[in-house]
C-alpha cells in the first residue's frame, strides 16, 4: 500500500521518524552539556556569560544522541502513527533520552527539564483529548510520592539519603504524562534494571557494592517501553 508521499505506508513513519530524530538530536546534545555546566555556574555563584548563552564545544555524544533519537522517534511514530498523540509521544520520548543521558552522565536530574516536563503533562492533559486532567494530577502525585516517602522513612531510620530528589520529580513528570496505574510497574522494571547493572559492574570490577547509581535512565528507560507497549496510557482510544 502506498502513501500520499509515495512510499509505502508502514515506511512513511519510520523516515518520517528518523528525520525527526536527527532534526532534535543536536537540540538533546546541547541541553546534555549546556544545562548540567549551567548549573555548575549558578551553585558557584560564577558571574560572567551564562553557559546557556555564547559558543560551545560539540557535545561528545552528539552522533549518539541523534542516532538514539532517530531510532526512538521511528518506533513511536510507527506505533502512534502521525498526528496529536505520535506528536506527543516523540514530546515525552525527547525529554526522557534528555533527562536520562544528563543524569547517566552527572548524577543530576535538572529541574528545569523534570517541572517543564511535569507541567507539559498537565497542560497536555487540559487542553488535548488524550487523558483527562485528574489522572494526570493523580499520576504526578502518585509518582512523586511512591518514591518519596519511602526515600523519607529510609533517610529517617538511617540518618543516610538514599536517592536524589530529581528522581521523585522525574516518576511524578512520568505519572503526569502516563497516569498512575503504569507507576509500580515503571518502578519495578527501573529497579530490576539498575540492580542488574550496578552486580554486573561489581563482578567486572567497575564498581564497588553502595556505590551511587544514576536511576533516571532506568525511570525513563522502564517508561518509554511502558508506554509503547500500552499506547492506551497516553491515549484511551487506541
Amino acid at each position: 500500500m502506498i502513501g500520499g508521499s509515495g512510499l509505502p505506508a508502514g515506511l512513511e513513519p519510520i523516515l518520517g521518524g528518523l528525520l525527526l530524530g536527527l532534526l532534535t538530536g543536536p537540540i538533546m546534545a546541547m541541553a546534555v552539556q549546556r544545562i548540567p555546566a549551567w548549573m555548575e555556574w549558578q551553585f558557584a555563584g560564577a558571574t560572567g556569560s551564562s553557559p546557556l548563552s555564547g559558543s560551545a564545544a560539540r557535545c561528545p555524544h552528539a552522533i549518539v544522541i541523534s542516532g538514539l533519537s532517530g531510532v526512538l522517534m521511528s518506533l513511536v511514530l510507527w506505533r502512534f502513527g502521525w498526528g496529536v498523540t505520535g506528536a506527543s509521544a516523540a514530546l515525552l520520548t525527547a525529554w526522557l533520552i534528555t533527562l536520562a543521558i544528563i543524569d547517566r552522565d552527572t548524577h543530576l536530574l535538572p529541574d528545569c527539564l523534570t517541572l517543564s516536563g511535569l507541567w507539559g503533562g498537565l497542560l497536555l492533559a487540559a487542553v488535548v483529548p488524550l487523558h483527562d486532567p485528574v489522572t494526570a494530577i493523580l499520576g504526578a502525585t502518585c509518582g512523586y510520592l511512591l518514591l518519596r516517602v519511602p526515600a523519607a522513612a529510609y533517610e529517617s531510620l538511617t540518618g543516610q539519603s538514599g536517592m536524589g530528589h530529581g528522581d521523585f520529580k522525574l516518576l511524578a513528570m512520568i505519572g503526569a504524562w502516563l497516569g498512575p496505574t503504569p507507576l509500580l510497574t515503571v518502578i519495578t522494571m527501573a529497579s530490576i534494571g539498575g540492580a542488574l547493572w550496578a552486580g554486573a559492574k561489581a563482578l567486572r570490577g567497575r564498581g564497588a557494592v553502595g556505590t551511587p547509581l544514576a536511576f533516571g535512565p532506568w525511570l525513563a528507560s522502564a517508561a518509554w517501553i511502558t508506554l509503547m507497549w500500552n499506547p492506551h496510557l497516553l491515549d484511551p482510544a487506541l
